[in-house]
C-alpha cells in the first residue's frame, strides 16, 4: 500500500513517472483500516475532543431534519422545471439540501449538469492528452498539493483513489482552460465536490465555478489575483454600512481584509474557516445566488462578532479570525441574516438573469474537438492520440502566460503555450492503459443507477447525435 511519506519521493523525479504513478494507483489493493472509521461524524471528518458534543447535536439535529425534507426534495427533483425558478427552491435552500441529494441537487444549482450532458465522455479524453502535453511544472505543483487537500478525511489520507481522481481533474482543468491554468487552493475545492459528486461532474462543476458568470473564481487564480481587491473593496463596503464603527476600527488597527482574511476565506470558499457542517450549507446558498454570497458571509462574520472584535488589537484580530473554525456561533441566525441580505438586494433574480458559462466553455471546448479530432470521433477506448498536425509554434499570438491575459488566438496558439511538446517515449502505453475511474465511492453513496448514468463509451455532441 502506498504511504503519504512516499508523496515527497515523487516531488523531484521525472514527471512521467509522477503520471504513471497515479495510473497505476488504481490497480493496486488498498488495505481497510478499520480504526480510520471508528472516529468519523457523519460527513467523514474526524471528531474533534475540543467540540464534540456541540457537533453531534448539531449533526444529529440536521440528520433528524434530513429524514423530514427527503419527500419534498425527491418530489422536487423529480419535476425540477417547475421549480427550478420557484420561490420554493430558494426556501428549501436555505434550510439546507438533505446529504444525500446534494449529489443530485448541485449540478443543478450550478446548472453544470446541462454542459456534462452536452459533452459526455469528453472529460477522459481531456484527462488523456493531458497527461502527455501540460507542462511538468504544472504537473509537479499539483502533485505536491494533492497530499494537502481535506487531510482530516479518511478518503483522502495515505494515498487513495480518491486523490487519483483529483489529480485527473486539476491535470484535465489545467490543460482545459489555460488562462487560468492551476493555482493553489483549487485542489481544496476539487476535494470537497469530489466527496458529493462523480469525477466527470466534478470536473464539469468545477469548470461551471471558475467560469460562469454567477462565480467567476478564475479572477482570484489570475496573476495579481485582481478579483481579490475587487471582491475585498465590495466588503469593506457593505461592513461599512452595516457597522461603520467596526469597520474604522478594523482600519486603525491596521488589519487588511484583502490582504490578510479574503485570501483564506476567498480561494477555498471558507473552507477551513467554517466547520464541515456549516460550510455545505453556505454552499448550497453560494451555488444558487453566486458571488454575492462570498461578500455577505465575510461582512456577517465580522458583525455577528462586533464586540468581542471592537475590544481586540491587532493580533487578537488575528487569532480570533485564524481560529475562527472552532468559534460557537448560532448557525440558524447567521443563515437568517444572510438570507435577508440577499433578499433585500433582489439577489433571487440572478437565476433568471444570469445563465451559466455556455457561451465561454463551449468555444473552448469546440477548438479543443478541432485540434483534436479523435476525442469526438473515437470510443474512450481508443488505443492513441495523435499529436494535431496544425500545431504552428512559430506562430506570434496574442498571449501572456506570465500575465494571464489572452485575446482569444487559435487554439494550436494557446496550447502551443501551454503543452510539452514532446510527448513521452512512454505515451502511448500510458494512455492505452488508461481505464475508466467513474467506481467513485463517496460518503453520499451513490446509487449504481447513478453511476451508470455518468459512464460513457463514447463522446457525442449535440450535432453528432443524428450522424
Amino acid at each position: 500500500m502506498l504511504k503519504m511519506e512516499n508523496w515527497t519521493e515523487l516531488s523531484n523525479i521525472n514527471v512521467e513517472e509522477i503520471v504513471n504513478f497515479y495510473d497505476n494507483v488504481l490497480d493496486k489493493d488498498t488495505e481497510f483500516n478499520p480504526e480510520i472509521f471508528s472516529n468519523i461524524n457523519r460527513y467523514g471528518f474526524k471528531i474533534n475532543d475540543d467540540t464534540h458534543k456541540h457537533e453531534s447535536e448539531q449533526i444529529e439535529n440536521q440528520k433528524k431534519l434530513d429524514q423530514r425534507r427527503r419527500t419534498k426534495w425527491l418530489k422536487m427533483l423529480k419535476n425540477w422545471e417547475q421549480f427550478e425558478v420557484s420561490q420554493k427552491l430558494r426556501q428549501r435552500v436555505f434550510k439546507s439540501i438533505p446529504l444525500v441529494f446534494r449529489t443530485y441537487i448541485w449540478p443543478k444549482l450550478l446548472n453544470s449538469d446541462k454542459l456534462e450532458q452536452k459533452y459526455r465522455g469528453l472529460y477522459n479524453h481531456i484527462v488523456r492528452i493531458a497527461k502527455v502535453y501540460v507542462k511538468p511544472s504544472i504537473i509537479q505543483q499539483i502533485h505536491l498539493d494533492i497530499p494537502r487537500a481535506l487531510t482530516g478525511h479518511p478518503q483522502f489520507q495515505n494515498f487513495s483513489k480518491m486523490h487519483v481522481y483529483l489529480f485527473n481533474i486539476m491535470l484535465a482543468y489545467a490543460f482545459f482552460d489555460v488562462r487560468t491554468s492551476y493555482c493553489q487552493g483549487m485542489c481544496t475545492l476539487g476535494a470537497i465536490l469530489l466527496l458529493h459528486l462523480p469525477e466527470e461532474c466534478t470536473f464539469w462543476a468545477f469548470v461551471t465555478l471558475t467560469m460562469g458568470d454567477r462565480y467567476q473564481l478564475q479572477g482570484y487564480y489570475y496573476a495579481g489575483f485582481p478579483k481579490l481587491f475587487t471582491i475585498g473593496t465590495q466588503i469593506e463596503k457593505q461592513l461599512s454600512k452595516m457597522n461603520h464603527k467596526l469597520f474604522k476600527h478594523i482600519i486603525d488597527v491596521n488589519v487588511s481584509i484583502k490582504d490578510m482574511l479574503l485570501v483564506k476565506w476567498a480561494f477555498t470558499l471558507f473552507e477551513g474557516t467554517f466547520r464541515h457542517t456549516f460550510l455545505l450549507r453556505i454552499w448550497d446558498i453560494y451555488f444558487m445566488y453566486g458571488e454575492q454570497v462570498i461578500i455577505y458571509v465575510a461582512t456577517l462574520i465580522f458583525v455577528q462578532n462586533k464586540e468581542k472584535l471592537l475590544a481586540s488589537n491587532f493580533e487578537e484580530l488575528l487569532n480570533f479570525f485564524y481560529s475562527y473554525k472552532n468559534v460557537m456561533f448560532d448557525e440558524e441566525e447567521f443563515i437568517f441574516k444572510l438570507k435577508e441580505l440577499l433578499l433585500s438586494q433582489k439577489i433571487e433574480t440572478m437565476r433568471l438573469s444570469c445563465d451559466f458559462c455556455t457561451d465561454e466553455v463551449c468555444l473552448l471546448v469546440e477548438r479543443f474537438l478541432k485540434e483534436y479530432p479523435t476525442a469526438a470521433r473515437h470510443s474512450q477506448s481508443c488505443k492513441s492520440i495523435n499529436k494535431p498536425k496544425s500545431f504552428n509554434h512559430s506562430k506570434s499570438h496574442k498571449f501572456d502566460l506570465n500575465n494571464r491575459t489572452m485575446d482569444y488566438p487559435p487554439t494550436r496558439d494557446i496550447f502551443s503555450n501551454h503543452i510539452q511538446v514532446t510527448p513521452y517515449e512512454n505515451d502511448k502505453k500510458r494512455l492505452t492503459s488508461c481505464q475508466e475511474i467513474f467506481d467513485h465511492s463517496s460518503m453520499s453513496k451513490i446509487s449504481e443507477s447513478t453511476h451508470d448514468k455518468y459512464k460513457t463509451d463514447t463522446y457525442t455532441t449535440d450535432s453528432t447525435k443524428n450522424t
